[in-house]
């Protein structure tokens, strides 16, 4: 009878751990599909702050004080006011995270 116990415990212990995993990663590709988001509106956002200024924002605040974003966003990897501003690359603003992602690629080439 303690056997049976033993074995039923070891096997929900598994699964406990089996389902872990899998919330983590669920929890991990949310976060990064919201970055995903927050760098197309922000980007969006200096696109439209060029066009309507004629010059870059030097801050990312000054996107939402100016109401070219709707939220002044938090990284939601690393839950810090954490981008960067390059207006002389393509995509222009970049989250400053050299981690990988689960897609493989880093979080500051995005």
């Amino acid at each position: 009878m303690v056997v049976y116990m033993l074995i039923i415990v070891i096997i929900i212990v598994a699964m406990i751990g089996v389902y872990a995993k899998v919330w983590s990663t669920t929890v991990t590709k949310e976060r990064e599909t919201l970055l995903k988001f927050q760098l197309a509106e922000m980007r969006s956002g200096i696109k439209q702050y060029y066009i309507d200024k004629q010059e870059y924002p030097t801050k990312i605040s000054q996107l939402y004080m100016d109401r070219y974003c709707r939220e002044d966003y938090v990284d939601p990897i690393t839950n810090k006011k954490d981008f960067i501003i390059d207006v002389s690359k393509k995509k222009m603003i970049y989250a400053n995270n050299p981690e990988k992602s689960l897609e493989g690629t880093k979080y500051n080439t995005w």
